[in-house]
């Protein structure tokens, strides 16, 4: 299981780097970064999991982890509505 949490790790502080570098993100690239999204990820699924939630809260998170990661507040709506499009076409 450590390998498997150390590969989630990289991957998501990979995302987040390269989102930096894009000049999507406005974060300090680190565990804070990596921690603050993998939390809410996990406590989102665990919610849903236990039934404490709806899956149509899953665009509030986003919307929150886009702004954890600095994206500006006008853009997040556009984001994340550009993501569920492109869920629902795949």
């Amino acid at each position: 299981m450590p390998d498997f949490r150390a590969r989630i790790r990289a991957i998501v502080g990979q995302a987040i780097n390269d989102g930096v570098e894009a000049q999507l993100f406005d974060v300090a690239v680190g565990p804070a970064a990596v921690n603050a999204v993998l939390g809410t990820a996990f406590q989102s699924m665990r919610s849903l999991v236990l039934g404490e939630t709806d899956p149509g809260e899953a665009q509030a998170v986003a919307r929150l982890v886009l702004r954890l990661l600095g994206v500006p507040a006008g853009e997040i709506d556009s984001v994340v509505a550009q993501a569920a499009a492109t869920l629902a076409a795949s």
